[in-house]
Parts: structure tokens; sequence; C-alpha cells
């Protein structure tokens, strides 16, 4: 009983103490890497001067200068360059089987949390790949599913729930989200996804950066860009 009131007295010290310390072992990895407030990440990879705000990562690759907003749960997701999640978004929560007598992990998973029943394999597939291409623009609130890819310079609208792949340039709205309508014309969207422009180094993108404010200027900018 003693032993109990101490730990449970004792363990927010302790949490405190584990979050420094691994908030100083990831600045060491990722020494561009901006945190703000209460960040949880567990196995994850970042690349240059990404944001987390407030917000949970687990098995996630997150690329350059892409931002992750307050109370966002990302979970087994590939992030590319140059995305806006906004706040609350929830990806990679995983799947139940529908077809079953019944959709509860203790009949198919060994990490299901009652511990109950002890199976020696996971006999569904909880877990898929998640991945959201360069450039994507996901509002508050959305639901990714387990195995969906957002393509390049997508925009998912806020409180949308995203259960099949989305295009690259389309703007997809609802529940479950549909595609309304593609961000260009189908020559401008051929162009940029030519150019390729967030795989070219950041000074590079810098100095042509008033161009990025139309799109009449992306013909332009690709020239820029693969000029030496």
């Amino acid at each position: 009983m003693i032993f109990d009131v101490i730990k449970f007295i004792l363990s927010p010290f302790y949490r405190h103490f584990c979050r420094v310390n691994e908030f100083i072992k990831l600045k060491r990895k990722f020494p561009s890497l901006k945190l703000k407030g209460i960040c949880n990440i567990y196995q994850s990879q970042f690349g240059k001067n990404v944001c987390l705000y407030n917000c949970d990562i687990s098995n996630c690759k997150i690329d350059d200068f892409s931002y992750i907003a307050k109370s966002s749960i990302l979970n087994n997701t590939q992030v590319g360059k140059f995305c806006s999640i906004g706040p609350n978004v929830k990806s990679g929560m995983g799947m139940h089987p529908i077809n079953w007598i019944s959709t509860h992990p203790i009949f198919y998973s060994t990490n299901n949390l009652t511990g109950k029943i002890n199976n020696n394999k996971n006999y569904f597939k909880e877990y898929e790949k998640i991945k959201i291409g360069n450039d994507v623009w996901i509002g508050a609130d959305v639901i990714i599913m387990d195995g969906v890819t957002i393509g390049d310079g997508s925009i998912i609208g806020a409180g949308s729930i995203v259960t099949k792949n989305i295009p690259d340039y389309s703007i997809a709205v609802g529940s479950p989200a549909k595609v309304k309508k593609m961000r260009f014309e189908n020559d401008k969207i051929e162009l940029l996804k030519a150019t390729k422009w967030w795989d070219y180094p950041f000074k590079k993108i810098e100095s042509h950066h008033i161009q990025f404010k139309d799109i009449r200027n992306i013909e332009k900018l690709k020239v820029n860009l693969e000029r030496v």
C-alpha cells in the first residue's frame, strides 16, 4: 500500500524526466526539428525543419518543412515535404474485421488490450501504411483510414473521413471524402507533377518564391529551377 502511494506521488516526476530525456535524444538526432508543447513521439523519422505542435507521432516518417498541428495523432504514416496538417487530424488508427463473428481484437491480435486470450500470431492485418504526398493541406478534424494514399498537392476539407485514395492536385471533402474538383487544369497539373519543386534545394526555392504566388508562373518556375 505504501509503495503504491509513493509510486503515485513520484510518477509525474518520472514522466517529466522521461520527456526531457526523449527531447534531448530527438534534438541530437534531428537538430532542426521544432517541438511545441507536449509531443509524444515513438519510432519516427523527421526531415529538415519539421514542426510538431502538441501531437502524437508513432511509426511515421515526416519529410522536410512539414508541420503537424495540435492534438493530431499520426500512426504508421508517411508525410511528404511542405505538408500542412491541421489540428485534431487522425491517421492510422487501425482496422477491425467486419465479416467475423466479433470485431474485438481479443480474437485476432497478439496485442489485444484485455490479454485474456493468448494468440500465438496476428490473424488479421490491423494496420496498413498511409502515404501523404508533398504539398498536401489537410484541414482540421480529418480522419484518414489505413492504406490510403493522398496525392501531391491535394487539399482535404475539414471534418472529412478519407477512405479511398485521393488523386494529385484534387480537392476532396465529406464523409466519406469525395473529389469535388481539381485545383487546376490538366496541363498545369502535369507541369506541376513534372516540376516536383519540393525536391530542389531550399535556397533555390527561396530565390524564386515570388513565382509561387500564381499558377500561371509554373512554366517559368520550372525553367528557373532546372537552370544550373
